[in-house]
């Protein structure tokens, strides 16, 4: 680690609390990913800034709204039974280089990129071990059973061992929906506060995700 570098520790994006927690530390002895040398102060000042400008939990965020198509699905299916499916795990496209992203996926890595994801800046960071663990980047696809025509994505990495994941909306130009924040999914749809509405659908990912089923739990902050 060159002199005076810092460590990122996690997690790198936004919680419940609607803080952004990055923590820096000089102890060698904490876990964490080592900041990129040359670049550390700039490029995590700047993803920390941006995370806490774009990334707070029922902040109204700059950017594209959710598309018409997302939000005729939110009224259409409302407080009830979403029925989200996602890739398993031979199902999944990992990328270990930036060449095997078509137009599109790249697309979609520049929207989160906008985001701090990793505390990445440039396409390229996504494939570089100082960001992304090992330099892998995973891609899911998502199908709504209530609304099949939705196009949804879902990308993951692990930064410092925690994951970090964004779920889209793929229908024209990349939109974010939800921030994961290793387990700890949370709507991020840009300039719409989450409802028990958007928590219903929070709720339905993230037992597609990991299989839990929170339908009795509800979320904090969330209004009628």
């Amino acid at each position: 680690m060159h002199n005076g570098a810092k460590k990122l520790l996690p997690c790198a994006g936004c919680c419940n609390d609607g803080e952004s927690r990055f923590t820096f530390s000089n102890d060698p002895s904490k876990t964490g990913q080592e900041l990129p040398p040359l670049a550390t102060r700039d490029i995590f000042q700047k993803a920390k800034t941006v995370v806490r400008a774009k990334g707070a939990c029922g902040a109204k965020m700059s950017g594209p709204m959710v598309s018409e198509s997302f939000a005729a699905a939110l009224a259409e299916v409302g407080r009830g039974s979403w029925t989200l499916g996602i890739a398993d795990q031979q199902e999944r496209r990992m990328y270990k280089k930036e060449a095997e992203l078509d137009a599109s996926k790249r697309k979609e890595v520049e929207c989160m990129i906008e985001f701090a994801w990793g505390g990445c800046t440039e396409v390229k960071d996504c494939f570089d071990e100082r960001y992304m663990d090992d330099g892998i980047i995973t891609n899911y696809a998502v199908t709504c059973g209530e609304c099949p025509n939705l196009k949804l994505s879902y990308w993951e990495a692990r930064c410092g061992g925690n994951s970090f994941g964004w779920l889209l909306e793929v229908e024209a130009d990349p939109r974010v929906l939800l921030h994961n924040c290793d387990t700890d999914i949370t709507w991020a749809g840009s300039g719409i506060r989450q409802t028990k509405i958007h928590a219903a659908f929070v709720g339905a990912f993230r037992k597609a995700r990991y299989g839990a089923d929170d339908d009795d739990e509800e979320e904090e902050g969330a209004s009628v």
